[in-house]
Order: structure tokens, then sequence, then C-alpha cells
């Protein structure tokens, strides 16, 4: 999915919101990785659709990230509390390395 799609070639607005949707984009995956942290020991998120794709978003928009990958192995460790670590860890990277310096949650 193209997170930054909704924001492209709105009519209203001009360039500044076409400029400014793959920022828009990462700001909404990185919700939904977010949002997994949060849920992650109620919910199992290793083959949720949205979680997946929010990765293969910003992995497409800013190539190979270890990170995203880290992410992703960690949605499988059985633990709830070590699933939740570590996956805090990774988001912590992977948002740094997208020049998003905003804690999860």
């Amino acid at each position: 999915m193209d997170y930054s799609k909704i924001y492209r070639d709105v009519t209203h607005f001009g360039i500044w919101a076409h400029d400014g949707a793959d920022g828009n984009g990462k700001r909404d995956a990185l919700a939904i990785l977010s949002a997994a942290i949060e849920q992650t020991e109620d919910r199992d998120f290793r083959h949720d659709r949205d979680v997946l794709e929010a990765l293969d978003y910003l992995t497409d928009l800013a190539g190979r990230l270890p990170a995203a990958t880290a992410y992703k192995a960690a949605l499988a460790i059985q633990h709830p509390a070590e699933r939740r670590q570590a996956l805090s860890a990774a988001y912590e990277r992977l948002a740094r390395h997208l020049g998003d310096e905003r804690p999860h949650g």
C-alpha cells in the first residue's frame, strides 16, 4: 500500500500537499507500527496485512532497513513482554533512521 498516495495530487492544496505526501505517508505507516506495539500482548500481528504493508511501504520509501527486518522478526517472539521490548527497540531504530524522533505511543 502506498501510504502517501492519499496526500498526493490534492487539488485544493497544490504543490505543498504533493511535496509532503511522503512525510505524511511515513507518519501514517509508523503510527500503524506503533499501534501494533501497544496491542502486541493481545493480538498476533505476524501476518497482519496493515503491519506488513506499513513495513513494506517504509522499506520502499527508504531502501533496505535492517530495523524493519528486526521489527518483522520481533513479531514472532513468543513471550509477550519480550516481543513488546524487541518491537519497541526496532521501532525506535526505524523511526530514527527515517528522521522521526518521536517515541511510539
